[in-house]
């Protein structure tokens, strides 16, 4: 029950998006006038787990073009996050090509996503909560959490752009006319991110 980010945009352009410590500053951004609101927050489940949750209030199209997803995954390339870009891709394929590209996904780097994901929400939490959350739900423990943080974000990016890699064609036809500028970002992206780790 933790609200820590949010993102306000109007017209397609990003008015706030960034972490939080006080709902009046999104609100006073949502007053101006907005089309998209989104606040970012974990919600504690009885058992303890903690989850993500992002709640989007939209007016209008909730639809976003074809080329302007191209353009998020260019950006997504450009910051080497390879596994934001299979959900981008995810969203523009044709319906009977997203169950076998998302389950596939879900296989090989599906756990590692839950785990960043979980390890990113344990640093909203108090040194000692974060100590015992990462230690008695995730098992992890012996090591500083941004140590665990870079370890898993590392793994599963990796393990994203070889899932990219090996649907390649796919890719290619579900980005058109964009198919090359997009494939030489992916490249220019798996160098830098093979040199860098």
């Amino acid at each position: 029950r933790t609200i820590y980010a949010a993102r306000i945009a109007r017209d397609g352009a990003e008015l706030l998006d960034e972490e939080i410590n006080d709902l009046r500053a999104v609100r006073s951004v949502v007053e101006q006038g907005c089309d998209v609101a989104t606040l970012v927050g974990i919600f504690t489940l009885r058992n303890g787990w903690c989850v993500p949750v992002d709640l989007t209030l939209q007016c209008g199209e909730s639809d976003m073009a074809k080329d302007e997803r191209i353009n998020r995954i260019l950006g997504n390339l450009e910051n080497l996050d390879f596994a934001k870009v299979i959900s981008r891709i995810r969203a523009i394929l044709p319906k009977n090509d997203k169950a076998e590209f998302a389950e596939a996904w879900n296989s090989s780097g599906g756990a590692l996503r839950f785990l960043v994901k979980q390890i990113h929400i344990s640093n909203y939490m108090s040194e000692a909560q974060q100590y015992q959350y990462l230690r008695n739900y995730l098992h992890l423990f012996g090591a500083h959490p941004d140590d665990w943080a870079n370890v898993a974000e590392v793994e599963m990016q990796r393990r994203a752009l070889t899932h990219l890699e090996s649907y390649k064609s796919l890719i290619q036809r579900a980005t058109g006319e964009r198919r090359n500028e997009v494939w030489f970002a992916f490249e220019e992206a798996k160098q830098q991110f093979q040199e860098d780790h």
